[in-house]
């Protein structure tokens, strides 16, 4: 479980963009990356991570990510998915909230704060 979870904040930091949201493909990408980088002894760099498109698009071409999907049992791999994608779906849903904005506006005002007083020195 600790490496699933893991998995899953590294999923999420790279699938959600600076404004909290996401988009289909990079979910499919960066799920594949990391379920390679957790369950293979692959070493995925993280310029490979970040070129993330370009990995994938290789990892596909090579079959690598069908061999890698044809060992995992398929509940679990079901379950990766699953827990990913509810998972974006729940950070994209908080940030969307009311509670959300006013978290954002308040870590925002403070960082302009500090810029000001920056500023005024």
């Amino acid at each position: 479980m600790e490496e699933k979870s893991k998995l899953l904040l590294d999923v999420l930091n790279y699938v959600l963009d600076t404004n909290g949201l996401s988009s289909p493909l990079r979910e499919e990408i960066y799920t594949t990356l990391f379920i390679i980088k957790y369950y293979t002894n692959i070493n995925l760099t993280e310029t490979m991570i970040n070129n993330g498109a370009k990995t994938y698009d290789l990892l596909v071409l090579n079959e690598i990510t069908k061999k890698v999907y044809d060992l995992i049992p398929e509940d679990e791999l079901n379950y990766i998915f699953d827990m990913t994608h509810d998972a974006i779906v729940d950070s994209m849903t908080y940030r969307m909230s009311m509670a959300g904005m006013i978290e954002n506006a308040s870590t925002a005002q403070g960082s302009e704060l500090k810029d000001i007083d920056a500023i005024t020195e």
